[in-house]
């Protein structure tokens, strides 16, 4: 989200917009607009889109959230946003739900240690070591040590975890690094 100015109010638009710096002519690539309607009124109004995302202010699909993870695998420093975490922990069930029932129907079911099928093995291997930096660094934005999740191995104390992960990060920056949601630490004002 981007604020822009100018010759008009400044406005709060829920995309990575711009004004544009002379107003875009017909003359200059059509790609820049998802579909002609919106690339007209681009247009019209004097308005350049970019739909570079960026990291720290894109809102994504929710697919685009639970695989960011796997694009910072072993990163353990830095901050994560609840929807990273959580959209991550749902990736994970559908995948072990979907990996059983496929080892069920194969008959594969109960191959190692009398319990788990080899395909659930190795998707939980997959997501073991992405899994874990990504609760670091949510317990990160909590502003919490990183070896808090090793209580997540205690019976009961586990709840305690739980509770942190739902948690709402610290605003601004914190001894781990930028807040996530892009807040300034002199603003209460969130990016989006």
């Amino acid at each position: 989200m981007a604020v822009f100015g100018g010759s008009m109010s400044e406005w709060v638009i829920p995309f990575n917009l711009v004004a544009a710096d002379p107003p875009m002519s017909v003359t200059q690539p059509w790609e820049r607009c998802p579909n002609l309607a919106f690339q007209l009124l681009c247009l019209r109004a004097g308005i350049r889109v970019s739909f570079a995302p960026d990291e720290r202010t894109t809102r994504g699909n929710i697919m685009e959230w639970a695989t960011l993870p796997f694009k910072k695998y072993a990163d353990f420093t830095g901050r994560s946003r609840r929807k990273e975490y959580w959209s991550f922990v749902l990736l994970n069930l559908v995948c072990l739900f979907a990996a059983v029932f496929l080892e069920n129907i194969l008959g594969l079911s109960g191959m190692v240690l009398g319990f788990y099928g080899p395909l659930t093995v190795l998707l939980w291997l997959g997501f073991l070591v992405p899994g874990l930096a990504v609760s670091v660094r949510r317990l990160h934005d909590t502003d919490r040590s990183g070896w808090w999740v090793l209580l997540g191995f205690v019976p009961l104390l586990g709840l305690v975890l739980l509770v942190f992960m739902v948690l709402e990060g610290t605003r601004g920056p914190n001894a781990y690094g930028e807040d996530p949601k892009g807040f300034d630490a002199g603003s209460a004002a969130a990016v989006f």
